[in-house]
C-alpha cells in the first residue's frame, strides 16, 4: 500500500499504516501522534502529516471532516456508504442496496468525468439514541 502511495515503506509509515489496517475508527494526525508517542513510538507529527495525506491521496485512507480537523480512516473495499453518528463519531461502512448515483448522474450528462464516488449520511447511531424506543 506505502509504495502504491509512491511512498518508500519506511519502519515509521509502516506503523502508522498498521494502525489504520487494525483499527475502525476514524483518528486525526494528531490522535496518532499522541498514541504512537504513548506506546513509546516516537514518530514525527510532519511525517503522520505526510503519510496520511499521500495515503488518502492514493485512494488508501478516506478522509473524514471534524470540527476544524481532518480525520483519517481505511474503508472497506468496493461501493459503500459512510453512516456518521453526529456525537460519538461513529463510521460504519455500509453496502448499498442500489447504486450510490444513477450511470446516468448529472455530473456524467454535463460531461463530467467521474473518478469515484462517495456517500456519508449523516444522523446519530443506534449507541447514542438513534433509535426510538
Amino acid at each position: 500500500m506505502l509504495r502504491q502511495a509512491g511512498l518508500r515503506p519506511t519502519v515509521q509509515r509502516r506503523i502508522i499504516l498498521a494502525n489504520f489496517l487494525h483499527c475502525s475508527s476514524a483518528r486525526t494526525a494528531q490522535e496518532l501522534y499522541a498514541q504512537l508517542r504513548g506506546h513509546g513510538r516516537p514518530v514525527g507529527l510532519s511525517t503522520i502529516y505526510r503519510t496520511l495525506w499521500a495515503l488518502a491521496d492514493a485512494g488508501a485512507l478516506h478522509t473524514f471532516a471534524r470540527l476544524d480537523e481532518v480525520a483519517f480512516r481505511r474503508c472497506a473495499d468496493g461501493p459503500h456508504e459512510h453512516l456518521i453518528c453526529l456525537r460519538c463519531g461513529r463510521i460504519d461502512d455500509v453496502t448499498p442496496a442500489g447504486p450510490l448515483l444513477s450511470d446516468s448522474s448529472p455530473a456524467e450528462m454535463a460531461g463530467f468525468t467521474v473518478r469515484s464516488r462517495r456517500a456519508d449520511v449523516y444522523g446519530v447511531c443506534a449507541s447514542c439514541g438513534g433509535r426510538q424506543a
